[in-house]
């Protein structure tokens, strides 16, 4: 594992996307229209199954009015919190003005140099 960087903990991040969810009175089935996923995939998130990906993370954010990074599972420890929220923050306001295509192009290059 590279420096500063922290693995997904996909049970704690389904909890937080159910809890988002009911804090909006949303259904899965309803949630997964609005981020053009299925109920079944909401189910796989929140049972910590899989993990979503960045840019449904993003819309579920958007949705129930929640901070991004909330959904991650941050040591307590972490330094450098503020500058990570202000990153993360970033991203998602990167993400939300790119189109589709553009992200793919994003997360085909991260893949590429990632491997490298």
């Amino acid at each position: 594992m590279r420096k500063n960087e922290y693995p997904i903990n996909k049970s704690e991040m389904g909890k937080r996307i159910k809890e988002a969810r009911r804090k909006v009175h949303l259904t899965q089935l309803e949630l997964g229209n609005k981020v053009n996923v299925t109920d079944v995939a909401i189910s796989r998130y929140e049972h910590g199954r899989v993990t979503p990906r960045l840019k449904t993370l993003v819309a579920i954010a958007v949705i129930t009015k929640t901070p991004i990074e909330w959904f991650f599972d941050m040591p307590a420890d972490h330094n450098d919190l503020d500058e990570f929220n202000a990153a993360l923050h970033e991203i998602q306001d990167l993400c939300l003005s790119m189109t589709l295509e553009d992200l793919e192009y994003v997360i085909s290059f991260l893949k590429r140099i990632s491997s490298k």
